[in-house]
């Protein structure tokens, strides 16, 4: 996508480089993904979307930045933008010609694709995987040996206890049509089955806290995150590129490199939430 026959700039900088600022920085999306649920908490029309990173977006945004947070940031600058350009000009219609075939398959491919890349976190093997389903099997039947059984078994356990707190809330919602008509007992029931994803996430962080406290660390955690909320600053519009010699690569040398990715993403990011509301359509009809 860069044109011609040249060598292709590396958009990466080097270990010689200037200390790294908050846009290089893998845990600003962190930080990131919390302002798009607080502004869709005042402007959303809708409760039946996912508002944030989700898995498929982030293996997208991984293949098309190649791992690089500058052209992530720009990437997802880019996409917000398409997206409410199509937004300001009405072009919602163009979503009614996505057939039912197209939702569903989308919706099959995007489950298989998180539950594969998912497998090799809860059998706590180490390494990369690889970008592709096929990769990460293949990865996790070579590696297969190095199984954490305390991640497996903890793995487990929430897996059981979300299944366990969603009877709750099905129970729950056989014993009325609305939370006012419901018994005390089944409010709690459907109380902790809508934050049982957040219970699951406090309860497991809990545990590994109590055995950090007593020195015992026999399950994966991810790395130390720095304190402290970075300063808000623009889009990276120009990168440093390194082929031996430093330059500036400007904002049409950026987009040429991210390509497809500028159409890809904001389509797959729409369609996203389309199959997604129109599954909750169906569960509440």
């Amino acid at each position: 996508m860069t044109g011609g026959d040249g060598p292709k700039p590396d958009l990466r900088r080097s270990s010689d480089s200037k200390p790294l600022s908050w846009t290089e920085r893998v845990e600003f999306g962190l930080y990131a993904c919390l302002l798009p649920g607080l502004c869709y908490a005042l402007l959303g029309t809708t409760d039946a979307v996912s508002i944030g990173p989700t898995a498929v977006m982030s293996l997208l945004t991984a293949e098309f930045a190649g791992g690089d947070p500058q052209l992530s940031v720009l990437l997802a600058f880019f996409t917000g933008v398409v997206v409410l350009t199509a937004g300001l000009v009405r072009l919602g219609f163009l979503v009614d010609f996505f057939s039912v075939p197209v939702v569903s398959g989308f919706v099959s491919a995007a489950s298989i694709t998180i539950c594969s890349t998912q497998l090799k976190g809860l059998l706590g093997i180490k390494g990369s995987s690889g970008k592709t389903m096929i990769g990460t099997l293949r990865h996790v039947a070579g590696h297969i040996d190095e199984t954490n059984l305390w991640d497996l078994l903890l793995g487990t356990t929430c897996i059981l206890l979300l299944l366990g707190l969603r009877w709750l809330g099905q129970r729950a919602g056989s014993s009325g049509t609305s939370a006012g008509r419901r018994s005390p007992l089944a409010t709690l029931q459907w109380l902790l089955s809508i934050a049982r994803n957040a219970l699951v996430v406090l309860l497991a962080s809990l545990l590994v806290l109590a055995l950090e406290r007593h020195q015992l660390s026999p399950l994966s955690t991810t790395e130390t995150v720095p304190v402290g909320f970075p300063a808000p600053q623009p889009p990276p519009f120009a990168l440093l590129a390194v082929n031996g010699t430093r330059e500036e690569a400007g904002l049409l040398q950026l987009t040429r490199q991210l390509g497809l990715g500028l159409l890809v993403v904001p389509l797959v990011s729409v369609i996203e939430c389309m199959a997604i509301a129109k599954a909750f359509d169906v569960v509440i009809k």
